[in-house]
């Protein structure tokens, strides 16, 4: 068998093949339909652990299986065809999503939130936010109140977590309001429907700078994310400290100016 490059073991192991089945899958790549015995003796593996490794490929759409003469060959599915596999996995998932949200209240009616008055966790590093903030993404309400000052956890991460923040903010319907401070709007632009979803507006000059922290007010929470530099952040669930919260907010969101219209494109 030839040397297969490291990526494509590393691909077909993320995608939840063992060692065996990445083999077996690869010798039908190369040698194309065979029997049980074939595979088992050009990938050097047992016979009857083949076979059942074999069956596992055909569950998982990797392997084809036909009979010929009452003997059973398998063929490995072209590595082209394969995006159909990945689509019809998506799908599932996306069903099973919808069928969680469905189910999402009923959970809810499970819980005992009056057991516990307040709760609070801290988050450390990196990860740690971004699990904080995930909280936040998975709000059951997906609406925010967020205090965002100009440098900030969001804007100083790296490109790839911006992306997944803003792809799952789109997907989740996140809607919010939110208050900037003035620089943050001076030398950008706005989507109209990002604009929409979060109808931002400007912070009084006199509270310029006054914000260190990132604030986010959703269901019975309160989520303070530091600045990027210290990466950190607690998450407070409490509906008294969330509706206290909110009444500052809601004085600020009063006072706050609006974006100019052409900052809208």
């Amino acid at each position: 068998m030839a040397t297969i490059h490291k990526d494509i073991k590393d691909f077909l192991t993320s995608w939840g093949l063992t060692q065996t089945e990445i083999s077996l899958y690869l010798t039908g790549i190369q040698y194309g339909s065979q029997t049980t015995a074939e595979f088992a003796r050009r990938s050097g593996i047992k016979r009857t652990t083949a076979q059942s490794a074999l069956t596992s490929l055909v569950q998982k759409g990797m392997m084809a299986v036909h009979s010929q003469s009452g003997v059973s060959n398998y063929t490995a599915t072209d590595p082209h065809h394969l995006e159909r596999v990945f689509a019809e996995q998506i799908d599932e998932i996306k069903k099973q999503q919808l069928d969680f949200i469905n189910l999402l209240p009923l959970f809810e009616d499970m819980t005992d939130r009056a057991a516990v008055a307040t709760e609070v966790s801290q988050y450390q590093g990196f990860e740690g936010v971004k699990t904080a903030v995930d909280a936040a993404l998975f709000c059951a309400s997906r609406r925010w109140k967020i205090i965002a000052p100009e440098r900030n956890f969001f804007s100083e991460s790296d490109p790839d977590y911006a992306k997944y923040f803003i792809k799952v903010r789109t997907q989740r319907g996140i809607k919010a309001k939110s208050l900037w401070e003035p620089a943050f709007v001076t030398k950008r632009t706005f989507g109209a429907v990002d604009f929409e979803f979060r109808d931002p507006r400007i912070l009084p000059k006199s509270l310029v700078g006054r914000f260190k922290t990132t604030i986010i007010i959703f269901d019975s929470s309160v989520l303070f994310i530091s600045a990027a530099t210290t990466l950190s952040a607690v998450l407070i669930r409490s509906d008294e400290i969330r509706e206290t919260m909110e009444v500052f907010f809601d004085g600020l969101w009063l006072t706050a100016k609006q974006i100019p219209k052409n900052k809208v494109r």
